[in-house]
């Protein structure tokens, strides 16, 4: 009988799953990633059942950006330092620029191993006394079906800007568009980011967005910004595909990226999970506090809310909150909501915002840090008094 027992205690034990693994199950774990931290490497962790697991895939590299997770597959694309840039720097001698080396990644988060898709020529160099060589890419973005990466590509030493796809199938990299900048802008290095929807690519200049065919790089529109306008992002209405952008006034507006009519947006923009969008989701609105005196006018500012049903609760404010970091993220079945304020890991579940479990004396300070969960995507959202 004791026998049988331990057998079947063995048995159990191989069978229950590590939390190391849950990137795996149907409902993974939160990642959590930190980059430039203590040692100069990314800081990468599981957070499931109110503990912490350290994840020991995804490793060697310095992360450099957030990580932004495929709509279709458990793959992150993100930028990591390039080597030359790690050498010079504990050379002790750090030069100056706009843009410096870095790589493209893909890292699988279910076995954690990593694709360099896009690095550095074999004759790179940023060496003190020669000229430079190297390039500079943007942070990568996926395409709706999660089959490609794109991102913008900076060659020091032509001046060339460039926009490019990687397709994971084939393992093939093509240029889109062979000059994102034909009228030159002197000796200025400036990637530019890149957005992806069904539109096609959006690549960001200095006063708005240039739309490109994704199969045949072809110019399809420039659209322009109003002077001051900021986070331009890719968002949905009436199934129909716009871009968004928060004019200087506080105010939203929906922009068709093929014939530039600009519109107020009916509604704020809400962060949600297409898997669950009837789950909890995360509004991007605008808060306008009392001024602190009788000459400072009213100003408004940016503040994400939780829609939970018809209502509306405001997170903890923390200004360092922005639709493009990824300090936020909802869970696969859209019933609780993650996200970093005063440099903790705080849950908002069953209707209260709690500090996370087992991450209590967890410090969160990367300058690129991710939350990564599940896919989300941009929606606009009815206003609810």
């Amino acid at each position: 009988m004791n026998k049988k027992l331990s057998l079947l205690v063995f048995l159990f034990a191989l069978l229950m799953p590590s939390l190391s693994a849950r990137a795996t199950e149907e409902i993974p774990a939160l990642l959590i990633s930190q980059a430039w931290r203590e040692g100069g490497h990314s800081d990468l962790w599981w957070w499931a059942d109110e503990q912490a697991v350290a994840f020991d895939g995804c490793q060697g590299d310095v992360v450099q950006s957030v990580m932004q997770l495929s709509p279709t597959q458990r793959v992150v694309a993100y930028l990591a330092t390039a080597q030359i840039w790690i050498d010079n720097l504990e050379g002790g001698w750090a030069g100056s620029g706009a843009d410096f080396p870095n790589d493209v990644l893909l890292c699988d988060l279910n076995t954690g191993a990593i694709t360099r898709i896009a690095g550095q020529p074999e004759d790179a160099t940023v060496s003190e006394g020669e000229q430079w060589y190297y390039i500079s890419h943007s942070e990568p973005t996926w395409s709706p079906d999660g089959t490609r990466v794109a991102w913008s590509e900076y060659i020091s030493d032509t001046g060339l800007l460039r926009l490019m796809a990687y397709n994971l199938a084939t393992g093939e990299t093509e240029t889109l568009v062979s000059d994102l900048n034909p009228q030159g802008f002197g000796e200025i290095s400036m990637i530019r980011r890149v957005f992806w929807s069904d539109a096609g690519i959006g690549v960001e200049n200095f006063t708005g967005f240039e739309v490109y065919n994704d199969v045949t790089g072809e110019l399809l529109n420039t659209v322009i910004f109003p002077k001051y306008s900021n986070f331009q992002f890719w968002i949905t209405y009436q199934s129909k595909t716009y871009i968004a952008n928060y004019d200087a006034t506080g105010v939203w507006h929906l922009v068709d990226p093929l014939t530039g009519d600009d519109q107020l947006m009916p509604g704020l923009p809400e962060l949600y999970n297409p898997a669950n969008p009837d789950g909890l989701v995360v509004r991007y609105d605008v808060h306008i506090n009392p001024p602190p005196n009788d000459i400072t006018p009213p100003f408004p500012q940016p503040r994400w809310s939780v829609m939970d049903g018809s209502d509306v609760i405001p997170l903890q404010e923390d200004n360092r909150m922005r639709p493009f970091n990824h300090r936020v993220a909802i869970s696969p079945d859209g019933q609780s909501i993650a996200y970093i304020a005063g440099d903790l890991l705080w849950l908002w579940q069953v209707g209260e915002s709690l500090l996370a479990e087992g991450m209590e004396d967890f410090v969160l300070d990367s300058p690129y840090l991710s939350l990564v969960w599940t896919p989300l995507a941009w929606r606009v959202g009815a206003v609810t008094e």
